[in-house]
Parts: structure tokens; C-alpha cells; sequence
């Protein structure tokens, strides 16, 4: 009898000791990834810092954009930029346990944030202007544009922060803010004027200037 008393109480407390042997905890800082930004030959990456109270938040990232043909100008400009974002949690990481007994991490954020960056850009293209007054059209120009850039912007976030498999920290948020961006070309030879000239740059691009939306998901590791 004593030895099945002995037995048992072995069991629980192996059982125990591996239970506790990998507790989920709250993080003091997380490296971070945006998985989107590829999609725009583009990397940024950055790393979460929590306070003590884990309440609050600060996030630097950094990220660049590398443009491998600049002869096509629907490639992206090449730079690096900067953001720092404050977060406050109204709901803080806690740990939860699901119906399986198995733990997550689970909170609530709203954040405001600042960024810019500075990019630039080298393309080859075709000046062709057609003139119904002349029928001998002369052959196209090529043209060769230097491009600099740079844009800043601010704005908010709310935001979703939860665990998978005790290790991966999945972030997504939706927000908005505005950015301002100055672009300058130099071409050479000089373009004759030509007054249907337009440039249009979307909300991906980080020369556009007005209404910016902000969405998309990070994942992340502790540190």
C-alpha cells in the first residue's frame, strides 16, 4: 500500500513539474516582422518594448525597399524608413486557457504613431507626343530621370495582440493617418512641355501624399 501511495504521489509531482516546465509568460520585448511589406520588395522589421506594468508599449521599426530593375518605372523607389509608435493596451496581455487547457496571451490596443523615409529612384523612358499637324512623327526621345524622395506621416491604431503555440505573438491592426511625401526629378535631356503629364502614386507607394490607411498584420518572438 505504501508503495502505491509512494507511486502516486511520484506521478503527480513528475505531472506537475512538467506542467510548469514551459509556462507561458508575458514578454518584456518582442522582434517583429510584417510579412505584407514583401509584396513591395520591402522589408521592416522592429521590436516591441513592454512596460513594467505591461499596460504600455514602444515600437521602433525600421524598413527598406530595393528596387531591382530601375530601367521600369512601376517598380517601387529604393530607401529606408523609420517608425515609432506609442501603444497603450485598454485590455493588457493575460493569459487565458482554453477549453483544452491549453494557454494564450491575449490583449487590446490603441497607438499613435509617427514615420518617414527617404527613397530614390533611376529610370529610363519614352517622351512621344503626337502632333496630327505633322505626319512625319520624329523618332521617341529616350529619357533618362533622376528621382530623390522623402515622406512623413502620423496617425492611430487599433489593434489585436494574441499567442499561437506559446511562441509566435500575431498582431493585427486596422487605423489611419496622413502623410505628406516631396518629390524631386531631374531628366535628362529636358522633357518638352506636355500638358497631359500626370503622375499618380497609390496608397502603397511611399511617395503618395493625402489619406493614408494603416492595416495589416506583424508576427513576432520574444526576445
Amino acid at each position: 500500500m505504501k508503495k502505491r501511495v509512494t507511486t502516486l504521489l511520484l506521478a503527480f509531482m513528475l505531472a506537475g513539474g512538467y506542467a510548469q516546465e514551459n509556462p507561458i509568460a508575458i514578454p518584456g520585448a518582442l522582434f517583429k516582422v510584417a510579412p505584407q511589406n514583401f509584396i513591395n520588395n520591402a522589408l521592416k522589421v522592429g521590436a516591441e518594448f513592454f512596460s513594467k506594468s505591461k499596460e504600455r508599449s514602444y515600437l521602433v521599426y525600421l524598413s527598406g525597399s530595393f528596387n531591382p530593375d530601375n530601367n521600369d518605372y512601376s517598380y517601387y523607389p529604393a530607401g529606408i524608413g523609420a517608425e515609432f509608435q506609442y501603444r497603450k493596451y485598454i485590455a493588457p496581455l493575460t493569459v487565458y486557457t482554453t477549453k483544452r487547457n491549453k494557454e494564450y496571451l491575449q490583449g487590446i490596443y490603441v497607438s499613435g504613431y509617427v514615420q518617414g523615409g527617404s527613397y530614390s529612384a533611376e529610370y529610363s523612358d519614352f517622351n512621344y507626343y503626337y502632333n496630327p499637324a505633322n505626319p512625319n512623327q520624329p523618332v521617341p526621345t529616350t529619357y533618362t530621370t533622376e528621382e530623390s524622395s522623402y515622406n512623413y506621416g502620423a496617425g492611430f491604431t487599433i489593434g489585436f495582440h494574441r499567442t499561437l503555440w506559446k511562441v509566435l505573438f500575431i498582431d493585427a491592426y486596422l487605423g489611419g493617418g496622413l502623410q505628406g511625401s516631396h518629390v524631386e526629378k531631374t531628366t535628362t535631356p529636358t522633357l518638352p512641355p506636355n500638358p497631359y503629364t500626370y503622375t499618380y502614386y497609390d496608397i502603397t507607394d511611399p511617395r503618395y501624399s493625402g489619406v493614408l490607411p494603416k492595416f495589416g498584420l506583424q508576427i513576432g518572438v520574444m526576445l
